[in-house]
């Protein structure tokens, strides 16, 4: 059981962007993995993980974003 988020990187200037996939899977309540694999970035997780997978892309996209 857990949680699985997908989002489309095409169109919102994050396809070219790497990102160091993550993947912490010893503890079987804090379980998550992200990773953008064919423009999308893929985070699964354990059910009260959802906000790491969530924080994980904001931060990700903050850091990469383009200035206005």
């Amino acid at each position: 059981p857990g949680w699985s988020v997908i989002i489309d990187l095409v169109g919102i200037g994050f396809g070219e962007v790497p990102f160091q996939a993550i993947s912490e899977m010893d503890d079987p309540n804090g379980w998550f993995e992200c990773r953008v694999v064919n423009d999308r970035f893929e985070g699964t997780c354990a059910p009260l993980q959802l906000e790491r997978v969530i924080r994980t892309f904001l931060l990700w996209g903050k850091k990469h974003q383009h200035p206005r």
